[in-house]
């Protein structure tokens, strides 16, 4: 290879990756977290509405229970932790310490 080959195929690399950090970092926002959530929980379906029922075809079907946010923050943790314990029991400790120090303690007479 020449010296023009290998700067180009390291320049083509160097897009390559830079593309593929920004697709994770698009990908590990708390937004597209909970849209990968509630796509895996519709069993494959398209995570948000695209337009009006008239527009998708599906105005007959309101049958689907509208998604419970509670549930999909509580499945998100728990898929989280179970992923990363390590991570979230290092959260627990900084939180449970900066409660501590916030938190007064009871007032002795």
């Amino acid at each position: 290879m020449t010296p023009e080959q290998i700067r180009e195929r390291m320049a083509d690399t160097r897009a390559s990756l830079s593309a593929n950090v920004h697709a994770f970092r698009d990908r590990a926002t708390p937004r597209a977290l909970a849209q990968d959530l509630l796509h895996r929980r519709r069993g494959g379906r398209s995570p948000l509405p695209v337009g009006s029922a008239e527009e998708s075809g599906s105005a007959g079907a309101g049958t689907e229970e509208a998604p419970n946010p509670v549930r999909m923050v509580a499945g998100l943790v728990g898929r989280q932790l179970a992923e990363r314990p390590l991570l979230c029991g290092a959260a627990a400790l900084v939180i449970g310490v900066a409660v501590a120090v916030l938190v007064p303690g009871p007032r002795r007479k």
